[in-house]
């Protein structure tokens, strides 16, 4: 039984790690201006260098048509699944980061898969502002977010952007 708690333990441990993200509740911590390790003005290289080349793309997200280069953060290089990140970048500073990834949360507990009546009893702003095609958005000036939430049967939020 010992055993068995050992290597269950161990293997959540060492799989925490092996996506190259320490398990620290502060590694996922949305602040304004921050997206755990990730602060808004930070060039590629010192993005890199939290997360490794390997983990990173380079991409233009082609806003409106207009060249928008971006970085997308993935948990491990084979790019498998969806990016947990995506930092989009001005003058090669990152200005905004799109978070995908539910383990990233506020300190009230907000993030991704949170129930819009949850984001709504702690957002310090109004009514949700109309975003786009299947979702709407919630801007929190205070928080320093703008959170996406999906039309679907139980509306939830489905990304923050960090401002």
């Amino acid at each position: 039984m010992i055993r068995i708690a050992l290597l269950v333990a161990t293997s959540l441990i060492f799989g925490a790690y092996s996506i190259g993200v320490a398990a620290s509740s502060e590694d996922f911590l949305l602040t304004a201006g921050r997206a755990g390790p990730v602060k808004i003005g930070m060039t590629p290289e010192q993005v890199e260098s939290i997360f490794g080349k390997a983990r990173i793309k380079r991409v233009d997200e082609q806003y409106e048509g207009m060249p928008s280069p971006a970085l997308e953060i993935f948990a491990d290089s084979n790019e498998t699944k969806s990016a947990l990140l995506v930092l989009d970048l001005d003058g090669g500073l990152v200005y905004r980061v799109n978070v995908k990834d539910p383990r990233y949360k506020t300190k009230e507990g907000i993030g991704v898969g949170s129930f819009l009546s949850e984001l709504q009893k702690r957002c310090h702003e109004g009514p949700p502002k109309e975003e786009g095609e299947g979702f709407y958005g919630i801007i929190d000036a205070k928080m320093g977010m703008s959170f996406a939430i999906s039309y679907d049967s139980s509306p939830v939020v489905a990304s923050v952007l960090v401002l």
